[in-house]
């Protein structure tokens, strides 16, 4: 349909019931009170056609009852023949309305009385039938009419209640955005009108209170009726510290309220939120980066507790401008949310497909310092940027601590985050744009036209952790033979053959081992890396680790910085590296004493690690200890004679210096205690 330019503006009428006047003389005068100009009446529950309403005075005799015709203002073409009205006459006032008119415009009226049909009067005025938006909340969407910079024009077919009177579309961005949106997906005319309250609470906009009365007064003055509220609030909540619960149901009660005020169900008038913005400064009474997430978390989940609630999309790209409230934003940013909000307006009325919101669909460890996160694509088929994503926050203690993540894109739906060293278990937890003011240096923003930003969690996610805890597993204990500085030991069991096989070698003896290879039966040598290394005399004890993917056993051969004369004892255990976040140590400790029969080392763990230990007394080889741990086991753990080697791996929380291995043996003498953690 055309949509034309608006006229001069006009007044207002109501409605009411038709009085017959029988076979009352003809009135010899006839005036129409012209509609207010650019008035949009709101098109009925059917959503195609709408009512039309006109008043005006008679004298010299009576209407017995009054017509009206609707014709298009571009080519006077007739929309809506002569027809009947319904509405009152007395007085010498009548008012009249039809209904059956179809949604567009610009229209003009014509009315006459029925039975003085010379006495035809035509309105100056154009006026729409279409859609009337609601524009309710805080400051935030108050600024959508008024905030400004360099906005469209408005284009034809969209016009504005000022609260007083039907006016042109103010120049702010956000709302000449939604409504250019709306009117050009749909081709029906829009307009908005914006009860918006400043600094307040849900509980001050709800019904009963002043904020909710002028509102009203608003629309039953505009149109009577409305077809959606956008809504944007939360700032107030937020500071106040209101419970998700409370503010759910205040939500579903005021759009409860609306609704029936004017007569419409909720699927007749949905309400559209987004989300919150960001917050400068820490300042301005909005509550705490927890209670702010919160409240972040509240609107993305009220759209599942509450009927015809729906959740357009998210503000954290907007650009802060105000520099005294601190959450006020500059006029581009108010813009975008107009797209955005039409988006969802035109997707609601099937003119579109596809909502202007997307979001994580889920996470996953793969080691130690790399979480993946995918994403589902709703308008966009790709994101930017490809590398310096910020926002992401990674914790591994369950979210007890934070440090911050960078993100690069590995495909259109993935993202993978390095960060610190952390849990690769239950007690790695992740969030996105968490509180305030988190970094959009590197937002992610989908590429679709309106340039989305990524929902933000607003709660910790959990990835799934790796699916197989590391478990260490014994395999032999033998001596080593040979003579000088270098000594093996043949035949050592390694277990089954595993491309991602671990092998640890812990050795006791008197000598310093400066090298150790391993040699798998028909591989070639293969340099184990030094885990720690307990080098005091009277008793030294060393561990080492290689990967060793083939064979079953192996020759491990180690070099001394010097002849020990005696002989070295070995001890072999495996684990899959697959299931470790890393096979560099997380943390390793060695102690000496020449003469107690007890001696303790403190190692800081991950979270569902394991620990390698190895000690050694200078007494008989008949010598025996037991072997003890301060944290509940999966335990391996061999000993023969003078040597004691262990494995432990835990799936409790993580201890900073607290794991505690202690050998104890019968018999007092030198004892030297190598221990080393992974995970």
């Amino acid at each position: 349909m055309k949509l034309g330019k608006l006229g001069a503006r006009g007044g207002f009428a109501s409605l009411g019931s038709l009085g017959g006047a029988g076979t009352a003389e003809p009135p010899t005068a006839f005036a129409l009170t012209d509609i207010a100009s650019g008035r949009l009446f709101q098109r009925t529950k059917a959503l195609t056609t709408g009512p039309v309403s006109a008043a005006g005075t008679y004298s010299g005799g009576t209407p017995n009852a009054i017509e009206l015709q609707v014709l298009l203002a571009a080519d006077d073409s007739v929309v809506k023949g002569w027809t009947t009205a319904t509405g009152s006459i007395a007085g010498g006032n009548w008012s009249a309305a039809i209904s059956g008119v179809g949604q567009g415009g610009p229209y003009y009226v014509k009315a006459r009385p029925a039975n003085a049909t010379g006495l035809a009067k035509t309105g100056s005025n154009s006026f729409y039938v279409g859609i009337l938006i609601v524009m309710y909340g805080q400051s935030n969407m108050a600024m959508m009419s008024s905030k400004s910079s360099s906005p469209p024009a408005a284009t034809a077919g969209t016009t504005y209640y000022d609260g007083s009177a039907w006016a042109a579309v103010p120049v702010g961005n956000g709302v000449r955005e939604m409504l250019n949106a709306v009117t050009a997906a749909t081709s029906v005319p829009c307009a908005a009108l914006n009860g918006s309250v400043s600094g307040v609470p849900i509980a001050t906009l709800a019904k009963g209170q002043t904020a909710y009365t002028d509102l009203a007064a608003q629309i039953t003055s505009a149109s009577n009726d409305f077809e959606f509220i956008v809504w944007h609030q939360g700032e107030g909540d937020s500071g106040a510290g209101t419970s998700q619960a409370t503010y759910i149901a205040a939500l579903g009660q005021l759009h409860s309220d609306l609704v029936a005020d004017y007569g419409r169900t909720k699927a007749q008038a949905p309400l559209i939120l987004a989300g919150l913005g960001n917050q400068d400064g820490g300042a301005g009474g909005y509550g705490t980066d927890a209670s702010w997430d919160a409240m972040q978390r509240t609107l993305l989940d009220a759209p599942g507790s509450l009927p015809s609630v729906y959740y357009s999309h998210s503000n954290r790209d907007i650009t802060i401008e105000d520099p005294t409230s601190f959450v006020h934003w500059d006029a581009a940013s108010y813009g975008r949310a107009g797209k955005r909000y039409a988006r969802s307006i035109s997707t609601l009325l099937a003119a579109t497909s596809g909502y202007p919101n997307w979001h994580i669909a889920s996470s996953a460890v793969v080691d130690a310092t790399t979480t993946t996160v995918d994403v589902t694509q709703n308008l966009g088929t790709d994101f930017t940027p490809t590398t310096g994503i910020t926002g992401f926050d990674i914790s591994g203690d369950n979210g007890g601590s934070w440090s911050a993540c960078t993100g690069v894109r590995t495909s259109a739906t993935q993202i993978t985050l390095t960060h610190a060293s952390v849990a690769t278990d239950s007690q790695r937890k992740l969030r996105y744009q968490y509180g305030f003011l988190p970094d959009i240096s590197g937002i992610v923003l989908d590429n679709s036209a309106l340039a989305l930003p990524l929902d933000n969690s607003a709660s910790v996610l959990s990835p799934t952790p790796l699916a197989t805890l590391p478990v260490p597993s014994y395999q032999t204990r033998a001596d080593t033979v040979g003579s000088g500085a270098v000594q093996s030991a043949a035949s050592l069991a390694i277990g089954a053959a595993l491309s991602t096989r671990l092998v640890i070698v812990a050795v006791t003896g008197t000598g310093i081992a400066s090298s150790a290879k391993i040699t798998p039966s028909g591989g070639s040598d293969t340099a184990m890396t030094l885990a720690v290394s307990q080098a005091t005399t009277p008793v030294r004890a060393s561990i080492w680790y290689a990967i060793v993917p083939t064979a079953t056993t192996a020759t491990f051969e180690i070099t001394y910085t010097s002849n020990p004369f005696l002989g070295s004892s070995v001890s072999v255990w495996t684990v899959d590296s697959a299931s470790m976040s890393s096979t560099t140590p997380v943390d390793t400790d060695s102690a000496v004493n020449a003469s107690a029969a007890t001696l303790t080392v403190n190692l800081t763990t991950s979270s569902g690690g394991f620990v390698i230990a190895a000690a050694a007394s200078t007494n008989i080889s008949t010598n025996s200890a037991t072997w003890n741990a301060n944290i509940t086991e999966r335990f391996d753990a061999t000993q023969v004679g003078k040597d004691h080697t262990g494995g432990d791996a835990s799936n409790t929380a993580a201890l900073t210096n607290a794991f505690e291995v202690t050998p104890t043996f019968v018999n007092s003498g030198g004892i030297g205690l190598a221990a080393v953690s992974w995970r």
